[in-house]
């Protein structure tokens, strides 16, 4: 995400309560050339997601944390969100039972045009256009 997110001068966020994964993905970016592409947050992104505010709002959004957690972080990005974003839940086959309720919450959004893909441990592609 990060290389692509580069490749069209974007900026990156990425939330993680863990330190270790935040250090190993710090790493990670530090060895690819991309550390200038995202900004690392660690805490709680339910909370953190409240107090960053993007330079622009986000576009593209990849949700893969705790599953029970999904519809707070969704409530704590759409505030800054674009007219138009992009948001991809991941494990939605692994974890079916604990995301059913969140899916079902994206497949009945305004605006929300969305769709399970059984690739992987599958996930949920989401598409929401805002007025």
């Amino acid at each position: 995400l990060a290389a692509a997110t580069a490749e069209v001068d974007g900026h990156m966020h990425s939330f993680d309560i863990s330190p270790k994964k935040i250090a190993a993905a710090g790493a990670h970016l530090a060895e690819a050339g991309l550390s200038h592409v995202v900004s690392q947050h660690e805490g709680d992104a339910r909370e953190l997601l409240k107090a960053v505010t993007p330079k622009d709002p986000y576009d593209f959004v990849f949700i893969d944390a705790v599953k029970e957690q999904s519809l707070d972080y969704l409530n704590a990005l759409l505030p800054k969100v674009a007219a138009q974003v992009t948001i991809v839940t991941d494990n939605t086959t692994s974890h079916a039972k604990e995301l059913a309720s969140f899916v079902a919450h994206l497949r009945a959004m305004k605006g929300c045009m969305s769709c399970g893909v059984d690739i992987g441990n599958g996930f949920e592609l989401s598409v929401l256009r805002r007025a």
